[in-house]
């Protein structure tokens, strides 16, 4: 597949003011625009939309959650892009289109109550398309932090180091058919020696802190169980203690373990509720406090998911 050079949409919702949210395409391949941001007028029956959601998502994907994900996802597309918005972000779209690249949409919320909407469910109901499932129109949600743009780029082989628990006092996964899939995954690169692979066994703090001392470690996949505990403000993963029952890892733990490894350059927690956090810091999240400790980059779910 040819790799595909991305232009940028820079995104920006503002804090709340007298006449509502601020939102500005800051930078675009045409031009700039601003505006306000046009949230649902039955609030209600959008939070009820969100809520069931949610519960879709955690059932047998299917119908009523994609129809459901596509309500709110157009929902969400109108509240951001209308008037000069809308006609600036087609215009972009166009113009990446002739040059044959993508258009990246970087999000940028300075809402902290406002972190917590799903906007990667963007939805363009002229289209009847989800804009972030097409490779041309990728949504990353950008946060601003105090450190420069570390280089993304390395000297093959890229290293990833896969973390998978499941502890003996909670519910089951699918470890190995995980394993199988990412394994799968990246076969084409190991036998081209572009990528190397290994497994943390056992998946204990322990073992895992001497692995990152064994480094370097380009990637960090992380497989297994995390939750986010309202009453801190806080998300944690968990990996196996010395006795295989769980052992809660928090972000801040986990952030400073992964902060001095200058080498690395993502971390993907395929787990619950990695992206989510609460409504008064932007950086409340899991990714968000390794992205702020250092992190390019960060893949994580706002939301429950099932093993399936």
């Amino acid at each position: 597949m040819k790799q595909l050079v991305y232009q940028n949409l820079d995104l920006e919702i503002g804090p709340a003011g007298p006449d509502g949210y601020p939102v500005a395409i800051l930078n675009s391949p045409g031009g700039q625009a601003r505006g306000r941001l046009a949230l649902p007028e039955d609030l209600a029956r959008f939070d009820q939309a969100l809520a069931a959601l949610q519960q879709a998502l955690l059932e047998t994907p299917g119908a009523p959650a994609k129809q459901l994900a596509q309500e709110v996802g157009a929902a969400l597309f109108q509240a951001i892009f209308h008037d000069e918005l809308l006609s600036l972000y087609d215009v972009s779209v166009s113009l990446a289109r002739e040059a044959e690249q993508g258009l990246r949409l970087k999000l940028r919320i300075n809402a902290p109550e406002l972190t917590a909407i799903p906007w990667e469910f963007l939805f363009d109901p002229r289209r009847q398309a989800f804009v972030g499932r097409s490779r041309q129109t990728p949504l990353i949600r950008y946060l601003e932090v105090g450190t420069p743009d570390r280089p993304l780029e390395v000297e093959p082989p890229l290293r990833v180091l896969g973390v998978a628990a499941s502890p003996a006092d909670l519910d089951p996964l699918d470890l190995t058919g995980e394993k199988a899939r990412v394994e799968a995954a990246v076969a084409p690169l190991r036998d081209e020696e572009e990528l190397e692979l290994a497994w943390l066994e056992p998946p204990t703090w322990r073992t895992l802190q001497t692995a990152m001392q064994q480094g370097p470690w380009h990637v960090l996949h992380f497989v297994g169980h995390a939750e986010f505990d309202p009453a801190s403000g806080e998300g944690s993963i968990i990996l196996a203690g010395d006795d295989g029952q769980a052992l809660r890892l928090s972000a801040t733990q986990l952030a400073d373990l992964l902060a001095d490894q200058r080498t690395l350059r993502l971390v993907v927690l395929n787990a619950c509720e990695g992206a989510r956090g609460d409504e008064a810091d932007v950086f409340s999240s899991m990714a968000a406090t390794l992205v702020q400790r250092g992190l390019p980059a960060v893949v994580a779910m706002q939301y429950p998911i099932s093993d399936a």
